[in-house]
């Protein structure tokens, strides 16, 4: 393999949770008797910002009338997902654990740090991991996680696998290279790779 050092986003990437998101944020909403609504393609659209930018972009014209409006947010999604979880892109699990076996695989994300620990948990592959960030840990952009993670691991030469064009800037800032998941969320269409489902990524970085 070419990547002895392979970092994964999760939303887009590795799992689909929108649907569920957006149950949780329904919830929270019904909770303090507003009436606005959320659909999985409203949370898919800011999908991979940081998660305070998501917040802020959904509910910044709520924010001065209900000032408890994000804290019940993040409560009635982390209820929701800890609840009824995401949905894994097919062949996650399996193509993780045969990466996992000739590489070094992590996790950078926009994510809170709860949401992190529950996708990890649910797709059963903490086993296979050699570390993890988050947004919400770290309070960091998305290129300067890529870069202290692998400042940490002493790395030089990585790939990151994402899907957004975010996703392609934030690996280019850190100096890595880039596989699109171009079933994911955002438009990769500019990159140099990509591909159409996840066990082609496997079968990709497995021939590189």
């Amino acid at each position: 393999m070419k990547y002895e050092h392979i970092i994964f986003d999760v939303d887009g990437t590795l799992w689909n949770a929108c649907a569920v998101s957006a149950e949780g944020i329904n919830n929270a909403l019904e909770k303090l008797g507003i009436s606005k609504r959320y659909t999985a393609k409203d949370i898919e659209k800011y999908s991979g910002e940081p998660c305070s930018q998501i917040f802020h972009s959904l509910f910044g014209f709520l924010k001065e009338e209900y000032p408890i409006l994000l804290d019940e947010a993040d409560a009635g999604e982390r209820d929701a997902i800890l609840a009824e979880c995401g949905v894994l892109y097919s062949g996650v699990q399996e193509g993780l654990q045969k990466l996992s076996k000739d590489a070094k695989l992590y996790l950078v994300s926009n994510c809170q740090d709860w949401y992190m620990e529950c996708f990890i948990d649910f797709a059963d592959i903490r086993s296979f991991l050699s570390g993890y960030n988050s947004f919400g840990a770290s309070g960091i952009p998305k290129q300067e996680m890529i870069t202290q993670l692998l400042n940490a691991k002493d790395v030089d030469h990585a790939v990151y696998v994402g899907d957004t064009s975010k996703d392609a800037l934030a690996s280019k800032q850190a100096g890595v290279d880039f596989i699109g998941a171009s079933y994911g969320f955002g438009d990769v269409s500019e990159a140099e790779n990509s591909c159409e489902n996840f066990s082609d990524i496997v079968a990709m970085l497995q021939q590189s």
